[in-house]
C-alpha cells in the first residue's frame, strides 16, 4: 500500500510500550531524509544522512545537511547505524560534518572568486578525506554547490 501519513518536521510513534521518534530537518543529502531515534535504547538509524568514513554525496542542501548534524547534539545517542559504513558512535558524525563545512566553505570561496566548477575541482584539495572512498564525490558536490550558490542570485 502507498504512505497514508505525511510529515512536515519530526513526528513520535510508539508501538506498544516502544517509542519511535521519526527526525525530518528538511533537506540535506536528498530532499526527504529521515532519521529513526530509539530513545529507551538511544540508537539512531541516520540513514543517508551519514556516511561513515566514505564520502558524502549531496544532492540536497549541504548548509542544512550540517545543522542537522549539529542537532545531533540535543539528543541521548549512544549507537549510530549509517547508511553508509559500520555502524559507531558520534565521532564519525562529527567528522562527516567536517568533511561537509569544509566542502561548503572551499566550494563558495571559489564560486565567489569565479572560478568554474572545473577549476574549482582542481584547485579543492581534500587532505584527509581524498582517502575516503568514493572521493570522486567531491565533483558532484561542487556541481550541486555551484546550481545552489547560482540560486542564491
Amino acid at each position: 500500500p502507498l504512505p497514508t501519513v505525511t510529515f512536515p518536521g519530526d513526528l513520535t510513534l510508539h508501538y506498544g510500550n516502544t517509542e519511535v521518534q521519526l527526525l525530518y530537518g528538511g533537506p540535506a543529502h536528498t530532499t526527504g531524509d529521515v532519521m529513526v531515534y530509539f530513545p529507551a535504547s538511544k540508537l539512531l538509524f541516520a540513514g543517508d544522512l551519514a556516511f561513515y568514513y566514505a564520502t558524502p554525496l549531496c544532492r540536497g542542501d549541504m548548509a542544512n545537511w550540517i545543522r542537522i548534524i549539529d542537532r545531533l547534539d540535543d539528543i541521548e545517542i549512544e549507537l549510530v547505524v549509517p547508511g553508509h559504513g559500520p555502524p559507531g558512535d558520534l565521532t564519525a558524525m562529527a567528522d562527516q560534518r567536517e568533511y561537509l563545512d569544509f566542502m561548503l566553505t572551499k566550494t563558495r570561496a571559489a564560486f565567489d572568486d569565479g572560478m568554474t566548477q572545473e577549476q574549482a575541482a582542481a584547485a579543492i584539495d581534500l587532505g584527509q578525506w581524498g582517502t575516503w572512498p568514493e572521493s570522486e564525490r567531491k565533483e558532484m558536490n561542487i556541481a550541486t554547490l555551484y546550481s545552489t550558490f547560482a540560486a542564491e542570485g
